[in-house]
C-alpha cells in the first residue's frame, strides 16, 4: 500500500496576495485538516485544499484571480503522542517549539498549532501554549488545567506554488 494511500493527518495552508487589500505573497487565506489520519493522504490532500480555499471562515473564497499567486503548503502529520501526566511546567522541558505541532484537548473545546506557526512567529513554549489556548477558545494559561490533554506531533511539510 503507497503512502498515499495510507490514512494521515493533514493540513493544507494557502498563502498569497488577497487583491483588494493588497497584501504581499506570504498573507495566509486558508488553512484546514485534521490532526487524525481518518483519510488516505490523497484524499485528505484534495479535501483540504478545497476547503482552505473556500470554507475557512476567516477568509472569504479564493478567487480565481488570486490563483497564479497562491502557495500551497502540505503539513503531513506524524502519529499524534500524548503527553503524559497533568499539563505543566514538565511539558515545557519536552516541547520544542518549530519542531513540535501541539493539539490541545479541553473538555469540548479542540485546537492545533503547527510546528511552523511557532518558527513563523518565533514563539517561546509558553508562549505557543498560551496561543493555542486561545484557539481554542479556553483562557491562555488553560492549557495547564487538570482537564486538558496535549499531544505533539511533527510534520513533513512540502510547499509549491503554479507553475512549480
Amino acid at each position: 500500500m503507497g503512502v498515499l494511500s495510507q490514512p494521515h493527518g493533514v493540513f493544507v495552508t494557502l498563502r498569497g496576495c488577497d487583491e483588494p487589500r493588497g497584501h504581499g505573497n506570504d498573507e495566509l487565506r486558508g488553512c484546514m485538516g485534521t490532526a487524525l489520519p481518518d483519510v488516505s493522504l490523497a484524499r485528505g490532500v484534495l479535501e483540504y485544499t478545497r476547503a482552505a480555499a473556500t470554507r475557512d471562515p476567516r477568509f472569504s473564497p479564493v478567487s480565481a484571480d488570486e490563483l497564479p499567486r497562491v502557495r500551497l503548503e502540505i503539513s503531513v502529520l506524524s502519529r499524534l503522542v500524548e503527553l503524559p501526566g497533568e499539563p505543566g511546567a514538565a511539558v515545557l522541558e519536552i516541547l520544542e517549539p518549530g519542531t513540535h505541532g501541539v493539539y490541545l484537548t479541553a473538555g469540548q473545546r479542540r485546537g492545533l498549532l503547527l510546528p511552523q506557526v511557532a518558527a513563523r512567529l518565533d514563539l517561546s513554549g509558553e508562549d505557543f501554549l498560551r496561543s493555542l489556548a486561545r484557539k481554542a477558545g479556553i483562557a491562555p494559561e488553560g492549557w495547564r488545567s487538570s482537564g486538558s490533554r496535549l499531544s505533539v506531533f511533527t510534520v513533513e511539510s512540502f510547499q509549491a506554488s503554479r507553475g512549480e
